[in-house]
């Protein structure tokens, strides 16, 4: 079991590589796609394309080189969750000639369903190098493992999506 995390997490790692750099090398373009979304006000924009790809570089680097492990899953998870809700906000307005804006291994496809569900293969794929890597962690440990944060973070990263979504609702109704 031991390797097979141990090929997911280079997996992951390579995954968010790939676009980290398509990302960086792309970086007007990537602004674009993130603009195309109308999901942050456009002040914001710049200042999440440069963290998100940096927290992507980061995060790829430490599986990598197998430092904060958990950390860097969890940062993993935080961002494909966010871009999930993205996805899927534009989904429900009806915009899907957007390009996804992925990048890397990823690729940048016009956004559907699909591009959801695939995400959740990553997220589940993700949970699971978290839940084994805090049971290494955690063995002999009373407390059992992280997945009761884990679970809150979620719970902040789902409610937030929906707050931004009301948030750009009522800025739209308001001009």
């Amino acid at each position: 079991m031991e390797k097979i995390m141990m090929v997911l997490q280079f997996l992951t790692a390579y995954l968010f590589l790939s676009t980290a750099f398509h990302k960086l090398f792309h970086y007007r373009q990537h602004q674009q796609h993130a603009e195309n979304y109308e999901v942050l006000p456009r002040i914001f924009i710049p200042a999440f394309v440069m963290l998100s790809t940096l927290a992507e570089l980061t995060l790829s680097l430490s599986l990598l080189f197998s430092v904060f492990i958990r950390e860097a899953l969890a940062a993993a998870l935080m961002l494909l969750l966010a871009y999930s809700y993205a996805v899927l906000i534009n989904l429900i307005r009806g915009r899907k000639d957007l390009s996804c804006g992925c990048g890397g291994l990823a690729g940048n496809k016009v956004i559907t369903y699909k591009t959801i569900w695939r995400n959740l293969i990553f997220i589940l794929l993700i949970l699971l190098q978290i839940g084994s890597a805090s049971l290494a962690l955690n063995a002999g440990n009373e407390y059992g493992s992280d997945y009761f944060i884990l679970l809150v973070f979620s719970g902040i990263t789902l409610a937030s999506g929906y707050v931004f979504l009301k948030f750009n609702t009522i800025l739209k109704e308001l001009n």
